[in-house]
């Protein structure tokens, strides 16, 4: 009887146990059943989410990246756009293309194509880009291959597997990865690169490059070529023997390359390749030059960017005979004749022919002007300039509108160390301009909707001079272009005081 009575109390036992292992736990299999939907097709994805972390800080998203085929995806607009890297994220429904531009470098991927266009030439990458819904959430993210798409626009990855995360960082590249992919980025340099010596702080003291001076030396010229982040110092002669034998020195971790070319009018060029926006500043001593290379608030006090509104196969407004783009570059090369002479300010223009290396997309000029706002304003927080000045023509269907109008952002609440703001700035330079121009005065006007003015992280003001499509205007754009520059220069001197 006991023998009974304890086989049915085993059986009892077991009959419970089976009831809590074949109980659903509903909570067990929402976590861990997870179906995506992408390509027109739903999978089963088991593996875990991939965490993601820009400059060193791990950032939300919808439903983290994911690994398919080997290849870690992220979410482009959260990894890009939305994180402390502040990229431009342009979607063309009509194309099916997502652009992702920064300061450096436009890179287009198309979606499901296993190629993207970086800086206009056609690169392989890791993976296509890809629209993937997550069904449970009902979110959909438009994922991108890690590792290429950081690569292209010029950031260092790195997979880390302990921990399931795609690390980005702003910092020079670095490639490191568990995944197997090819590199997406050329960096061959055709010119021969010097064998460097890395100088003691007793050899060049305060500065980051020491460069021999041959003795016959009578004369150089130097060049600030800050779009391609390059300083290039121009020697009378063929030197390059002499640099053969007298090794430069330098002690910046900024400064990536240093070459030394015979340039086809028989003069030594020296060429600093630096791996972000930097000033200069050179001092010639009986033996050498001695270079700074740092930031530029580092070297002046007073740093400021002008911006020629448009260019390229961007026109804007026209009429009369006047075209926006060329009647920008024209006031804002008269404005640098008058900055060039006072060496208190560092100037930066975001162009000074009809398009620059870095700030218009394609690899042959420009290919989309519209695409180069994002480097305009990138160029300007880079610098950590203390203004900002972008300058414009305006035009209407009506030729009766007429006048001169200065735009700002009630979005960018920045003080310089001057307590300028954008508002103030532009009350006090639109006065200059009625001044000048001498056409009805429009005033400074509060907008909203403009990248150039919401982006800057500083003091910044957008100049309409005067209406294309006016004939009285026109003429005053056509005969008052000094007067403009020397309107502009004096105002922002001024605001420094």
């Amino acid at each position: 009887m006991k023998d009974f009575i304890r086989k049915i109390e085993l059986f009892a036992l077991c009959m419970i146990i089976m009831s809590i292992v074949m109980t659903p736990n509903y909570a067990m299999a929402k976590s861990s059943k997870r179906v995506l939907i992408y390509n027109g097709k739903s999978y089963t994805y088991t593996k875990s989410p991939v965490n993601i972390s820009v400059n060193g800080k791990k950032i939300t998203t919808p439903f983290g990246g994911v690994i398919l085929d080997n290849i870690a995806l992220v979410p482009a607009y959260q990894t890009y756009k939305k994180s402390s890297l502040k990229v431009q994220y342009t979607y063309d429904s009509k194309s099916k293309t997502l652009t992702l531009e920064n300061l450096d470098h436009v890179v287009e991927f198309p979606i499901g194509k296993k190629y993207a266009y970086v800086d206009g030439k056609k690169s392989k990458i890791d993976y296509a880009a890809v629209f993937i819904k997550d069904k449970q959430t009902g979110k959909t993210c438009l994922m991108l291959p890690g590792r290429s798409s950081a690569n292209a626009l010029g950031y260092s990855y790195t997979w880390n597997n302990a921990n399931v995360t795609s690390e980005i960082s702003e910092k020079k590249q670095n490639n490191t990865s568990d995944e197997t992919t090819e590199d997406i980025i050329d960096s061959s340099n055709a010119q021969d690169e010097v064998n460097n010596g890395q100088g003691s702080n007793e050899e060049i003291g305060e500065y980051e490059v020491k460069i021999p001076k041959p003795d016959s030396l009578a004369s150089y010229d130097t060049e600030d070529n800050y779009w391609e982040k390059q300083y290039k110092i121009t020697l009378d002669n063929d030197y390059s023997d002499f640099y053969l034998n007298n090794e430069i020195v330098q002690q910046s971790d900024v400064v990536t390359n240093v070459t030394v070319d015979t340039n086809d009018d028989g003069n030594t060029e020296i060429v600093l390749q630096t791996s972000k926006i930097q000033a200069f500043r050179i001092e010639e001593k009986e033996d050498a030059f001695y270079i700074e290379v740092k930031n530029p608030k580092q070297l002046y006090d007073k740093v400021i960017v002008i911006d020629a509104g448009h260019g390229g196969s961007d026109p804007g407004a026209s009429g009369n005979g006047i075209t926006e783009k060329n009647k920008t570059l024209e006031i804002t090369k008269a404005v640098k004749q008058y900055f060039d002479q006072d060496d208190s300010f560092k100037v930066y223009y975001t162009r000074v022919n009809d398009t620059a290396p870095a700030m218009t997309a394609g690899s042959d000029g420009i290919k989309n002007a519209s695409m180069s706002l994002a480097p305009r304003y990138n160029l300007a927080n880079a610098v950590q300039a203390d203004l900002f000045i972008s300058i414009h023509v305006n035009s209407w269907k009506e030729s009766s509108a007429t006048g001169t109008e200065t735009l700002y952002s009630p979005k960018n609440t920045n003080k310089n160390a001057w307590g300028m703001t954008s508002k103030q700035f532009a009350q006090t330079m639109q006065k200059a301009m009625v001044d000048v121009i001498g056409r009805t005065d429009r005033g400074a006007k509060s907008r909203n909707n403009l990248a150039v003015l919401n982006n800057t992280k500083m003091p910044a003001i957008l100049i309409e001079t005067a209406f294309a499509t006016n004939k009285q205007d026109a003429n005053c754009l056509n005969t008052k272009v000094d007067e403009i520059a020397e309107a502009i220069y004096t105002i922002t001197a001024q605001a420094f005081e």
